[in-house]
């Protein structure tokens, strides 16, 4: 009985062993992979290479998810500030607004240069957590704010999401495509909250979607009229888009 006690007890030392080896490997694998992101970084700076480079380097690498984890942490200050970070935010879009839109109201060609111009003046980067997406670098999403009493829909402006944050905005659709869960592991991540923390507000955004059931509402897009980003004021004056009605 003891020799069997003796050899289960030196058998978990073993595993425990063997645990604690394969951490330090793994650490040491993350710092490697953390030293070569920031050896990118600063070479892209020295030649004055776009923002992207980064992106696609460690795309070609296979650590997309190591450089949003990196950025998203804070410890690549030089990416993405943290002082220039903001608050993810779920968006809810109410069900009678569904695929009313900007996008819906001009061309593809209209709507290919507006995001453009969003991209260009985030450089590439998304302004929430300064990460990128895997499928595609970032998304344009279009920001609203809505009047209860009045019903008006207006649009307040765009900002550049990866798709990871992107999916955040819109999670009643993530948890129709499965991905509710990862959504919200994103929000919780990015925000710095606790998993009840992220299922109250989560929560609390759908309460406010099921008050907003039945309500018609109506698109306000004078924001494309007296847009105040130097971008698309560009493309507004060189005539690369039409103007969309105010309210619709």
């Amino acid at each position: 009985m003891e020799n069997m006690e003796n050899m289960e007890n030196m058998e978990n030392m073993e595993n425990m062993e063997n645990m604690e080896n394969m951490e330090n490997m793994e650490n040491m694998e993350n710092m490697a992979i953390f030293s070569y992101i920031k050896n990118l970084e600063e070479t892209r700076s020295q030649k004055k290479y776009k923002p992207g480079w980064v992106y696609h380097e460690c795309k070609k690498a296979g650590i997309l998810e190591e450089l949003n984890e990196l950025t998203i942490s804070g410890l690549l200050v030089e990416l993405w500030p943290l002082n220039e970070r903001k608050i993810l935010s779920v968006e809810l879009v109410p069900l009678q607004s569904q695929y009313k839109n900007v996008r819906s109201k001009v061309s593809k060609e209209e709507w290919k240069q507006i995001r453009e111009a969003v991209y260009q003046k985030a450089n590439y980067r998304c302004e929430v957590c300064g990460g990128i997406g895997k499928d595609r670098r970032v998304d344009c999403h279009e920001i609203w704010d809505y009047n209860e009493e009045l019903l008006i829909q207006k649009l307040k402006g765009f900002v550049c999401l990866c798709q990871y944050c992107h999916e955040v905005k819109h999670i009643g659709y993530a948890n129709t495509q499965g991905r509710g869960t990862d959504a919200k592991k994103h929000l919780a991540k990015v925000n710095g909250w606790t998993d009840i923390e992220t299922n109250e507000y989560v929560k609390k955004q759908f309460d406010e979607w099921d008050m907003r059931l039945g309500m018609k509402w109506h698109l306000d897009t004078a924001y494309l009229e007296s847009s105040k980003d130097e971008k698309v004021d560009t493309f507004k004056k060189e005539g690369k888009f039409k103007i969309v009605r105010r309210v619709s």
